[in-house]
């Protein structure tokens, strides 16, 4: 089956604009679910950052040597790093389910009265811990997004940790998101301190409308936005400007039930704008795939193939 898998990969990525390539390959998911599934799984392999820095490292051919089953090769390198990479994907998730003290579901926005009087609004697919002993108001941000409306009180700062940044207030509201290899921290009202983790004494303070990016190695400078429109979701609204496909996408991912695959990397950095419902995820994914200027093959199972 993986063997078919990669086939089909290989076809699709070469001639995936024929109409009866797609038909067969679409009769050949719908045959078996394990068929999609195992497909879906060398997809999102390849579309990996570690298998495209391998291509970048290997792209010299090798030195000449004994004459080998290349089939046999690709075929069992694929199964092994399918399982191994799916394998991997699950045991974060795992830990995190453990540790959260609060998750929101694909499709899910929950809203949480915190025992300080406080509210917290968690974004689809989104997890925190909470630590509220004594004089501690602790949030870590797991996953996803929250928005926190702080109920003030000077002898108790409210905290919210997440990858890389820390933020202090002491009443106000905010949003605090995990994305890809930043945080970004968006002000609605009141006042905030943003620090690096890695670095405590890089701090900004941010003003009403304002936002921060913090990575592993940088801290940026306050930003303008349009807070309203960064906060939408909580209004069952994805509204954007001036973004790239891929990270919409991989907003999407968070509503949609199913996988969404990205072949390549291609269409991932054009910038799109829009307001999308999301409680139609499905209706947003298409319209964004053509604006975009991408192919959008729907497989059976949920799974969703951009290239």
């Amino acid at each position: 089956m993986r063997d078919e898998a990669l086939a089909w990969f290989l076809k699709i990525q070469a001639q995936g604009e024929e109409a009866e390539v797609v038909r067969a390959f679409n009769a050949w998911c719908g045959a078996d679910p394990a068929h999609a599934a195992a497909f879906a799984a060398i997809a999102e392999l390849w579309s990996s950052p570690e298998i495209g820095g391998a291509a970048l490292r290997f792209r010299k051919p090798p030195p000449a040597r004994a004459p080998v089953n290349r089939r046999l090769v690709v075929a069992a390198a694929a199964s092994f790093a399918a399982v191994a990479g799916l394998s991997a994907l699950r045991a974060p998730e795992l830990l995190i389910q453990i540790e959260a003290d609060h998750v929101s579901g694909t499709g899910e926005r929950s809203r949480v009265a915190l025992s300080d009087g406080s509210l917290m609004t968690l974004d689809a697919a989104s997890a925190v811990a909470l630590d509220f002993s004594g004089d501690r108001r602790s949030v870590r941000l797991l996953k996803g997004a929250a928005f926190f409306d702080v109920r003030a009180d000077p002898s108790r700062p409210f905290r919210v940790e997440s990858a890389f940044g820390l933020v202090e207030v002491i009443g106000t509201a905010f949003e605090v998101r995990r994305e890809g290899s930043a945080d970004q921290i968006t002000l609605v009202r009141g006042r905030v301190d943003v620090e690096r983790l890695a670095a405590p004494s890089e701090r900004r303070a941010l003003q009403p409308g304002q936002a921060v990016e913090v990575t592993r190695s940088a801290l940026s400078s306050p930003r303008t936005v349009d807070s309203a429109r960064t906060v939408a979701w909580m209004e069952g609204w994805l509204s954007f400007r001036d973004r790239t496909f891929g990270e919409i996408v991989d907003r999407l991912r968070a509503y949609r039930e199913g996988r969404i695959v990205m072949l390549g990397s291609g269409v991932a950095h054009v910038r799109v704008s829009g307001d999308y419902r999301l409680d139609q995820p499905d209706v947003a994914l298409r319209s964004l795939a053509a604006a975009a200027g991408a192919t959008l093959i729907d497989l059976p199972g949920g799974i969703a193939l951009l290239r």
